[in-house]
């Protein structure tokens, strides 16, 4: 695979010279012309739609940036959005995914059907409040439990009832508590304060 970044001047028409020692029938070449600096970065758009939907964090780390660049990826893409669904379909599929792992206390697991983890925990809910704030369907109880489990998970850490290796993960659940607009500030502060 060869990528080629040209820069164009304005009302540059002929692109003959990028093409040089190409042979027709032998090879697939596809042309973007766009005015961002930022053109590079959405030819990796394209693989947030065959990423696999699979454990909590696959499911989350592709459904998120779907949140805020459903334009783009139809620009760059389209072959692939026609066979997919409109992109806010995925969105929405992400959504019931990451939901179907989330467990009877609140928080989510790897995998449908497993206990929760504190961090996919942190990393969906933080996903589910992003895509509410965006204006997809979240479901307000489930992601109320989402939050109630972080907090009883902080909770939890701050009096040592709980495994010591949840506290690398602590402060993200810090993170996503005050982005839900649930701070635990005084915790927060004992945590920061131990870290010094």
């Amino acid at each position: 695979r060869e990528v080629q970044q040209i820069e164009l001047s304005q009302g540059e028409t002929s692109l003959t010279s990028a093409l040089s020692g190409w042979v027709p029938t032998s090879e697939r070449s596809t042309i973007w012309v766009t005015s961002t600096p930022y053109g590079r970065s959405f030819d990796h758009l394209k693989y947030l739609l065959r990423y696999p939907y699979g454990c909590i964090e696959q499911t989350t780390s592709s459904t998120r940036p779907l949140l805020y660049l459903s334009k783009f990826i139809a620009l760059v893409d389209p072959e692939t959005v026609a066979k997919a669904g409109n992109v806010e379909a995925m969105v929405k599929s992400g959504i019931d995914r990451v939901l179907s792992m989330q467990t009877a206390d609140g928080g989510f697991g790897y995998w449908p059907g497993e206990s929760s983890s504190p961090w996919g925990s942190a990393y969906a809910t933080h996903m589910l409040i992003d895509a509410k704030e965006q204006g997809f369907d979240v479901p307000e109880q489930r992601l109320q439990d989402a939050v109630t489990y972080l907090e009883a998970t902080v909770e939890n850490i701050a009096a040592g009832r709980t495994s010591e290796w949840h506290r690398d993960t602590e402060a993200y659940m810090h993170f996503v508590l005050a982005r839900a607009g649930k701070p635990k500030k005084a915790l927060a502060l004992r945590y920061a304060e131990a870290l010094q």
